[in-house]
């Protein structure tokens, strides 16, 4: 599987829902969610930066801008002092697939 960078821009919601163990799942920030307290977020950008968005020690939504790359089949997410590893399992333009 190859993935291109450019199917990776843009707003990823965590779809919870959907997850199944050691995978998780994103949605396109238009998708219609069931009502949840809070979903954490990442938004890649075209040049490297990323906004990685979710709820705070309060419930209060929160946002730190950080760094990513690809890298063969995974992302490299720099934010909030920690380096995220994800491997892709799929993509396409409403849904992401990743492993932690």
């Amino acid at each position: 599987m190859s993935i291109s960078r450019e199917a990776l821009l843009g707003e990823w919601v965590h779809s919870h829902e959907e997850d199944e163990p050691g995978r998780k799942v994103f949605r396109r920030s238009g998708y219609a969610f069931p009502p949840a307290r809070g979903r954490d977020a990442i938004e890649l950008k075209a040049d490297d930066t990323a906004v990685v968005r979710g709820p705070g020690p309060t419930d209060m939504p929160e946002e730190e801008t950080g760094t990513w790359a690809l890298e063969r089949e995974t992302i490299r997410l720099c934010a909030r002092g920690e380096v995220r590893a994800m491997e892709v399992v799929s993509c396409d333009d409403e849904r992401l697939e990743v492993r932690e």
